[in-house]
C-alpha cells in the first residue's frame, strides 16, 4: 500500500503542469551541463540528481537553491543522516535538519496550527507563534531536497510525501554507489 501511494504520488508530481523557474538565471559559474541540469531540475515537480562523487551534484544544487530562493521560493533541505544534512547546510548556506527531524518538525507545525484554530489564551498563543516560526515549514512554493536519497527507505518517503503539500516539488539527489537504506 505505501509503494502504490508513493508511486501514486510521484507520479502526479511529474504529470503535473508546473511553471519552469530560473530559464534565464545567471548560470555562467557552472559548465552547460551542470546549467542544463539545474534548468531541468526546476522546471519540474520531481527529479532526481545523481551522479558519482566529484561529479557536480553538490556545485548544482547550491545553485538550484540560489535560483529557487531567487525566484521567490521556499527551501526545505534535508539529508538522511546528520552528517550529510550538516555537509548540505554548509554547501548551500541554508539550514538543511535530517529527514527525521523534518517530518517530526512538520508534524508538530501540524499539531500547533491546530491549537491556534483552537483559539488558545493569548500568552499561549504567542508561545505557540513563537515555537511555529523555527520549525520546517512547505508549501506549494516549496522545493524539497533531500540528500544521500539512496538511503531513503520506503516508509521515510511515505512519511514524507504525505507531509509535503500539493503542488510542492521534490528534488531527490543521490549516488547509486553509495549505501542502500538500512530498512525496506
Amino acid at each position: 500500500a505505501m509503494e502504490e501511494r508513493v508511486v501514486r504520488r510521484l507520479d502526479g508530481m511529474l504529470r503535473a503542469p508546473v511553471p519552469a523557474v530560473g530559464h534565464e538565471a545567471d548560470l555562467d559559474s557552472l559548465s552547460p551541463e551542470q546549467a542544463n541540469a539545474v534548468r531541468k531540475i526546476l522546471s519540474t515537480a520531481f527529479a532526481c540528481l545523481k551522479g558519482g562523487a566529484g561529479v557536480g551534484k553538490t556545485h548544482v544544487t547550491k545553485e538550484v537553491c540560489r535560483v529557487w530562493a531567487a525566484a521567490g521560493g521556499n527551501l526545505l533541505l534535508m539529508a538522511v543522516a546528520g552528517k550529510a544534512a550538516l555537509r548540505l547546510s554548509r554547501a548551500t548556506g541554508r539550514l538543511a535538519r535530517t529527514l527525521f527531524r523534518t517530518i517530526a518538525e512538520l508534524d508538530e507545525r501540524t499539531r500547533i496550527a491546530e491549537d491556534l484554530a483552537g483559539e488558545p489564551e493569548a500568552g499561549e498563543r504567542a508561545k505557540l507563534e513563537a515555537r511555529q516560526q523555527g520549525l520546517a515549514f512547505a508549501d506549494e512554493n516549496t522545493l524539497a531536497i533531500v540528500d544521500e536519497s539512496s538511503m531513503l527507505d520506503l516508509a521515510s518517503l511515505y512519511k514524507l510525501l504525505d507531509r509535503l503539500p500539493s503542488g510542492c516539488r521534490l528534488l531527490m539527489i543521490g549516488d547509486e554507489c553509495q549505501l542502500p537504506p538500512v530498512s525496506f
